[in-house]
């Protein structure tokens, strides 16, 4: 993220509610919003514009970790908030989590609201330092690879 810019959030997910619940959130926080219904349109829109953060549908997506890596995010790692559909067992839960927050569906707004704004707003706050609160590449690596196993 560019110091004069704000940070940009990128939505996969397949359901065109979560697109509207998401962006009703975020007309109220200071980002740049995009959103796409497949893995192929979101690997078009992160060559344009990569996302600070992605918010995933683990349904959508399929494994996460080959996903990342399929958008060539390993070296700049974003912050990640996974969707997890309300069958998911939680061993693969667990796993999610190694990537980020995950939140159940049906999602709750309170909660995706308590969930998402606070990383938007440590993209902002590491933006200001000119240095990353976040994990770095290589535990990133670390994680895509250990789970792709």
């Amino acid at each position: 993220m560019s110091s004069s810019s704000l940070p940009l959030v990128l939505l996969v997910d397949a359901d065109r509610g979560t697109h509207d619940l998401v962006e009703q959130l975020l007309v109220q926080v200071d980002c740049k919003f995009v959103a796409a219904r497949t893995p192929a349109a979101a690997q078009r829109l992160a060559a344009q514009m990569p996302a600070d953060i992605l918010v995933l549908d683990a349904a959508t997506i399929g494994a996460v970790a080959t996903f990342v890596e399929s958008m060539g995010m390993v070296k700049r790692a974003p912050r990640m908030l996974i969707l997890a559909g309300p069958k998911m067992l939680a061993a693969d839960f667990a796993q999610l989590a190694s990537f980020g927050p995950v939140l159940p569906k049906p999602l709750v707004p309170d909660r995706l609201r308590d969930t998402l704004i606070p990383l938007i707003q440590l993209c902002s706050v590491e933006d200001a330092l000119g240095t990353s609160l976040h994990t770095s590449s290589s535990d990133v690596w670390r994680r895509l690879t250990t789970s792709v196993r």
